[in-house]
């Protein structure tokens, strides 16, 4: 098994106790796991929070030295450790910067739906890259809680790995400057992407309103065409009718 952390590992911690709770009332079971993240290398991970919506952090601001007392957590990774690194990389660009879903299993009620149209809470992040990834869960990322997860991960037979991540989530080893610097750039590039996908929808809107104004311009000039070949054809009908009468006319003056 592979000593270090790897892509597409899944890290469930405990520290909110209003989330845990919810998910007590919820499925009516104790519950530990109150935040989920997922490792995109071995330098950090991606996760959702209410005030930064999908963002990226080291070890070490995600599990800072004055947090070693952290109370719990656990890491689950996928059998036999397949290399999920790109596919974890291009899940995270696309995810990255996304607004964090306040609604939670809600947010699909017609009032909501438009809002956090495209959002996630923490597990649901998880569970939609695990989908990506193609485990099938069964159940939409949008009713997936932290419990939810681990049971369904645990089910598709993923293993502890917990030891592994000790001493990077319980602050004994600091991230080099080199994983910090790695991070950085995977911040830029996640940026340029999401940067370069607006753009992108950007051109599209304003391919589709150029095209509906084209559209509407055409249609007015065949509008427009129709009625001068009406009128013309109304004055040839006329002139046609009044010929006899001009013809008496040129009789009599002549």
């Amino acid at each position: 098994m592979h000593d270090g952390p790897l892509s597409g590992d899944i890290i469930f911690t405990t520290g909110s106790v209003v989330s845990s709770g919810i998910q007590s009332l919820l499925r009516g079971v104790k519950v530990n796991w109150s935040h989920v993240l997922i490792s995109i290398n071995y330098a950090g991970a991606i996760h959702a929070m209410p005030k930064t919506g999908v963002t990226v952090g080291s070890w070490s601001e995600l599990f800072p030295a004055n947090l070693s007392s952290f109370p719990s957590f656990l890491v689950l990774r996928a059998p036999n450790a397949p290399p999920l690194e790109r596919r974890v990389f291009d899940r995270a660009a696309e995810y990255y910067l996304a607004r964090y879903n306040a609604a939670f299993m809600f947010r699909n009620l017609p009032g909501l739906r438009r809002t956090f149209m495209t959002s996630f809470f923490c597990s649901e992040l998880a569970a939609q890259i695990c989908i990506d990834m193609g485990l099938a869960l069964g159940i939409p990322p949008s009713r997936i809680l932290p419990i939810d997860l681990v049971g369904l991960l645990k089910g598709n037979g993923w293993v502890d790995v917990s030891d592994i991540y000790r001493p990077c989530l319980m602050g004994v080893a600091k991230s080099s400057s080199q994983d910090e610097q790695t991070l950085q750039s995977m911040r830029q590039i996640f940026g340029f992407l999401q940067l370069s996908k607006r753009q992108r929808q950007a051109a599209e809107a304003l391919h589709i309103r150029v095209a509906a104004f084209v559209q509407a311009q055409l249609m007015e000039l065949k509008i427009e065409t129709e009625q001068l070949k009406n009128l013309q054809e109304n004055l040839r009908v006329a002139k046609s009718s009044d010929a006899p009468r001009w013809l008496k006319r040129l009789r009599i003056l002549r």
